[in-house]
């Protein structure tokens, strides 16, 4: 749902509440953890051009406009977890990136995704992250 919300923010141009909204109506919402999802998605997108400042830092000659709308979601979202789900195992967010990318992405992206947010998770353990949350902000 997050990944849904965030292209139509992205493409569409659609407001973030209201994408929030549109995307969890959809009928496939059903089982989703809501209280989740209602947090996730707007703090990816209020985040994503620090969320970049990551992916950019852990990827050489890389820039966001380089990869397709869903693979740069996929990687914010990951991102995001990564630095603000402390308590989820690095491997759970890394894998559960990896399979939406395989679900909506291109037959490469699951393995750009799991290089990218390897990268990004050994960056970020690296810096001791927390002073630099911020960046881009």
């Amino acid at each position: 749902m997050a990944l849904q919300a965030l292209y139509a923010c992205e493409v569409a141009g659609t407001p973030v509440d209201r994408a929030a909204r549109e995307a969890a109506d959809d009928r496939n919402a059903e089982g989703a953890d809501m209280e989740y999802y209602h947090q996730l998605m707007p703090a990816v997108w209020n985040r994503r051009e620090m969320l970049d400042g990551w992916v950019i830092r852990a990827v050489d000659n890389w820039t966001p406009e380089r990869v397709s709308v869903i693979e740069r979601n996929i990687l914010r979202v990951g991102a995001h977890e990564i630095l603000y789900e402390p308590a989820t195992p690095l491997n759970v967010i890394i894998n559960e990136a990896i399979e939406v990318a395989k679900r909506f992405g291109s037959e490469q992206s699951g393995r750009f995704v799991n290089g990218v947010l390897d990268r990004v998770a050994a960056l970020i353990r690296d810096a001791d992250a927390a002073p630099y949350r911020q960046w881009g902000e």
